[in-house]
């Protein structure tokens, strides 16, 4: 009986975060902007984090376009000389 009360309290945790995600993906809708922030404006929200500096910098350098492949175009960048491509984001 303990385990299902966990498991009935982990199911109840996920279900409110996913929730919450959704109201949040609507309310930047009907403000007019993208549903997910894009990798520069996360950065921005937590700027000690170096992994989100070092994605932000990536999506920077494919152009930015608004393009929901951005992910793979940095996953098969070829900018060998460039310092961040060995850590660079969405590698397999």
């Amino acid at each position: 009986s303990k385990m299902t009360t966990l498991k009935t309290f982990d199911k109840n945790v996920l279900n409110e975060a996913r929730i919450k995600g959704q109201l949040a993906v609507q309310a930047r809708i009907d403000l007019g902007l993208p549903a997910r922030k894009n990798p520069i404006e996360r950065a921005k929200e937590n700027p000690e984090s170096l992994r989100k500096a070092i994605t932000a910098k990536c999506y920077e350098c494919v152009g930015m376009e608004g393009d929901p492949g951005f992910r793979e175009t940095i996953r098969t960048c070829t900018g060998y000389k460039c310092p961040l491509y060995p850590v660079r984001p969405y590698q397999k």
